[in-house]
C-alpha cells in the first residue's frame, strides 16, 4: 500500500486490498466521499500498502508491467496512477516510454509530482475523475493500463469502455489486470469459500458503512459509507466490443497477488492461492483498436 509520502497506483477506479481509486460516476452515490478517504490517508498509504501485503506490493505491480505490450517510444495512459508507482515501473522496464498519469485526488497528484521528481523522470499529471476525463485531457496514446481493483468502484461499464477507446490510437492496444469478478462473490472475512454476494451486476450498489478505511483502520474520516458495484465477465467484455474493441486475449489465473480470503495460501513469496486451485483469482483481458 517506501516513504509517507506514497501513495499507491494504477487503474480507472480502486485497487481493492492496496491500491488508489479515481473514480466514481457523475451518478454515483458520495464520490467526495470517495476521495475525501484517499485523500486522508495519501501521505501514508504507500507505507500500509507494503506492511499490510507483507512487501508483495512490489510484485503485483511488476506482474501487471509484464503484462504490457512491449513497444519502444509508446505512449501510455496510466489511470488512477496515485502516486505514480507503476508510471515509473513502466518508464523503468520500456526504452523511450512516455506516461501520463491520471488520478482524481489533488493530494495524490501532488505526491506523485514529488515521486517522479524524486525518481528523475517526467510524467505528465491530470487530476480528474475518469468519466469527467475527456473534458481535461486530449490526445491519443498507444497503451491504456489499469489493474487490481478497478471496477467494482464503477457502475457504468460502457461509458468507462467508451473512455478507454477514445483514447486509444488506431491499433492502440488496452489492458486490464483485475481480480476476478468470480471472487467478488464470496465473503471476504471467511475461513470458508462462503457465498455473500450475487454475482449478476445491479444497477443498486452494495453498500456498508465502517470506520476507518480498507488500508487505514485509524483513518479518521466523516463519511463512513461506502458502495461498490458488481459486473461480471461478459458485462466487461461485451462493454469492450461495443466501444468498438477487438478482445484479442483473455488469461484467467490461479494465484492472486493478496490473499481475497482467509482461505488463500501463501505459496511463494509473490502470490497466494486457494488450496486446489477450485476457481481463478485473477484475470486479464487485452483489447486493440483496430484500423478502420
Amino acid at each position: 500500500m517506501p516513504t509517507d509520502e506514497l501513495l499507491t497506483i494504477v487503474t480507472y477506479g480502486m485497487i481493492t486490498s492496496f491500491g488508489t481509486i479515481l473514480t466514481m460516476n457523475k451518478s454515483a452515490k458520495d464520490p467526495v466521499k470517495i476521495q475525501t478517504m484517499f485523500s486522508t490517508i495519501a501521505h501514508r498509504y504507500d507505507l500500509l500498502n507494503k506492511v499490510l501485503s507483507l512487501g508483495i506490493d512490489r510484485h503485483w505491480r511488476k506482474f501487471a508491467v509484464n503484462q504490457l505490450v512491449k513497444r519502444d517510444n509508446a505512449h501510455y495512459l496510466d489511470v488512477a496512477t496515485g502516486t505514480c508507482d507503476v508510471s515509473l515501473e513502466i518508464i523503468n522496464s520500456f526504452k523511450g516510454a512516455r506516461v501520463t498519469g491520471v488520478d482524481f485526488s489533488e493530494t495524490a497528484i501532488e505526491l506523485a509530482r514529488k515521486v517522479a521528481k524524486r525518481g528523475g523522470v517526467e510524467v505528465e499529471f491530470v487530476c480528474s475523475n475518469v468519466y469527467d476525463l475527456p473534458e481535461n485531457l486530449e490526445g491519443e496514446f498507444d497503451i491504456v493500463f489499469t489493474s487490481y481493483g478497478v471496477l467494482c468502484w464503477l457502475n457504468d461499464m460502457e461509458e468507462w469502455a467508451r473512455i478507454i477507446a477514445h483514447y486509444l490510437k488506431p491499433e492502440g492496444v488496452f489492458l486490464l489486470v483485475e481480480s476476478h469478478p468470480f471472487m467478488w462473490v464470496f465473503d471476504d472475512a471467511s475461513e470458508e469459500l462462503n457465498q455473500k454476494y450475487s454475482y449478476w451486476h445491479n444497477t443498486e450498489p452494495i453498500s456498508w458503512e465502517e470506520n476507518g478505511t480498507y488500508a487505514d483502520e485509524n483513518a479518521k474520516i466523516t463519511n463512513k459509507k461506502s458502495y461498490e458495484w458488481q459486473h461480471t465477465v461478459s458485462d466487461v467484455l461485451n462493454a469492450l466490443i461495443k466501444a468498438g474493441l477487438t478482445i484479442d486475449e483473455i488469461g484467467e489465473y490461479p494465484e492472486l497477488v493478496w490473499a481475497y480470503t482467509p482461505a488463500s495460501k501463501r505459496v511463494d513469496e509473490e502470490y497466494f492461492r486457494i488450496p486446489g486451485d477450485p476457481l481463478p483469482q485473477c484475470w486479464s483481458v487485452q483489447a486493440s483498436k483496430r484500423k478502420v
